[in-house]
């Protein structure tokens, strides 16, 4: 017989982590789950220790691959997962022995397609409460606050896995960051039930100096950019866009921000998706300076963008 849950875990390097994340899976309340390791073309122990412990648990099953990232480990181990639900996890993270008991509950006493809740972040000194996105009975409203939260991610959400098979969603290959929103956005927009849980049961870790996540540099901001552009898309696509518009474009115009910091992609900032435009004075994301900026630039006055560029520049010469 299948088990009820596939907890799907991408593994890359994280052999300092992983112990903790695997024992946490199975000190679980609830039992009846497979655990699916992809261990991504690791060059440290992290696959020797994927094999030990899939020696003394038959609920655990290992893959070996090359390294490609953590896309296409997603959806690897999406293909090789046999449970009724879905749920992902980061090796660097761990989550509480009562989680995957009180999402399932959920999700059978409410039919629901999807189950989320908040997470604990945990840093070196100490913990903070991160809530996800504030439910509301209203799918449209729920979804338009998942769009607009700053940390809209697919670990820790357990999602029917025909949801993600019947309508063909899987992770983009190629972009590393902001894949989570593509995947979960769409995931909720298909969900016909989402029900939240308040209790913090993942633990997000920020203690990993390596995590993707804490190596954010300029040079990936074209594939946050990629993936809301891409989505607005999908939005349009489904007939959907007017009810989400605002929320895409506030977090499409929070990517773009460093577009207006120098003149070579004016362009690039003025060509993708002007439709966002509008919604440059009420994006909660963009300080004044860059609503200005935006704005100038937007409607053919680049002489003021470049003006606050050039105090910029100064007050950085001289102050730093």
């Amino acid at each position: 017989m299948f088990p009820k849950i596939s907890v799907v875990i991408p593994v890359y390097n994280t052999a300092e982590y992983l112990g903790r994340c695997l024992d946490s899976i199975l000190s679980q309340t609830f039992s009846d789950f497979e655990i699916v390791l992809i261990d991504d073309g690791s060059k440290d122990a992290s696959g020797e220790i994927c094999d030990e412990y899939a020696k003394n648990d038959r609920r655990i099953r290992v893959f070996h691959k090359d390294n490609q990232g953590v896309s296409v480990a997603r959806n690897f181990g999406l293909e090789k997962a046999q449970g009724e639900w879905v749920i992902f996890i980061d090796s660097d993270d761990w989550i509480d022995m009562n989680m995957l008991g009180r999402m399932h509950d959920k999700a059978v006493w409410e039919n629901s397609d999807l189950v989320y809740g908040d997470m604990n972040v945990v840093y070196k000194d100490h913990t903070d409460v991160l809530h996800i996105a504030k439910y509301e009975s209203c799918k449209e409203q729920m979804l338009n606050n998942f769009i607009q939260s700053s940390f809209s991610t697919i670990v820790g959400m357990l999602v029917k896995r025909s949801l993600y098979d019947m309508n063909d969603i899987r992770f983009p290959v190629g972009i590393g960051y902001c894949e989570d929103f593509y995947v979960a956005v769409r995931l909720m927009l298909y969900s016909h039930t989402i029900s939240y849980i308040p209790t913090p049961y993942y633990c997000y870790n920020r203690q990993n100096e390596s995590s993707a996540t804490l190596n954010y540099s300029p040079a990936h901001y074209s594939m946050v950019q990629w993936v809301f552009v891409d989505t607005i898309d999908f939005f349009k696509r489904k007939g959907q866009y007017e009810s989400y518009a605002k929320s895409l474009c506030w977090r499409l115009l929070n990517s773009e921000q460093e577009l207006v910091l120098d003149r070579k992609t004016y362009h690039n900032f003025l060509t993708t998706h002007p439709d966002s435009h509008k919604y440059i004075w009420d994006c909660p994301y963009l300080n004044l300076k860059t609503k200005i900026m935006m704005w100038s630039i937007s409607h053919n006055m680049r002489f003021i963008a470049e003006l606050l560029l050039c105090v910029r520049k100064l007050r950085l010469k001289y102050f730093g």
